[in-house]
């Protein structure tokens, strides 16, 4: 049998967002695998017991918890959170939500920007290796630049110029070039 939902090493429900349920249903399927629930009415019962009540209520109304396997239903479930599938892991207004947070607070510190940069980059690189491309390296570049304080700008411009001297003036950095000279400068 499955542990009850407040024991310890159940998995926990935090968040509505993509990453947050994926990580829910993993855990979910460790301590299923755990304590070898392997019949599917009893999987999809253990999907809604360690969700709020609310939440739970919703998954339980749909038609293919009845109909479905667990599978299905799960498939089913994951398809209500924006962008499941592996076709859309990120999206541009995602990469602009990560833009517009920094833009609001800025960047003050080395380790401002590394945090910053840690959830900026992937981001930006699975966009940029879409096809077609949803936002070129330029784009991408350019961003990192815009959030720099105008007093710092100057100088990673600089720094940039001479780690890259023969650059044509109309050829982009690379994102990592520019994030190199951000962190040498910061």
């Amino acid at each position: 049998a499955m542990p009850l939902s407040n024991e310890r090493g159940t998995p926990q429900w935090s968040s509505t967002s993509r990453e947050g349920v994926e990580h829910y249903f993993r855990d979910l399927e460790r301590v299923m695998a755990k304590h070898q629930v392997t019949d599917e009415a009893e999987k999809k019962e253990a999907a809604l017991t360690y969700v709020p009540i609310d939440v739970a209520k919703h998954w339980e109304s749909l038609p293919k918890y009845s109909a479905a396997d667990y599978d299905g239903f799960k498939t089913t479930i994951l398809g209500f959170y924006l962008s499941t599938d592996a076709k859309h892991k990120f999206m541009v207004r995602e990469f602009d939500e990560i833009v517009s947070r920094r833009v609001r607070t800025g960047i003050s510190s080395l380790s401002e920007y590394m945090e910053f940069y840690g959830e900026f980059y992937p981001v930006a690189c699975y966009l940029m290796g879409k096809t077609p491309p949803e936002l070129t390296q330029r784009q991408v570049v350019d961003t990192l630049l815009r959030l720099l304080h105008d007093s710092r700008r100057p100088a990673v411009e600089v720094h940039l110029n001479q780690k890259v001297p023969d650059k044509q003036r109309d050829d982009s950095y690379t994102i990592e070039q520019v994030h190199e000279a951000i962190s040498y400068v910061i």
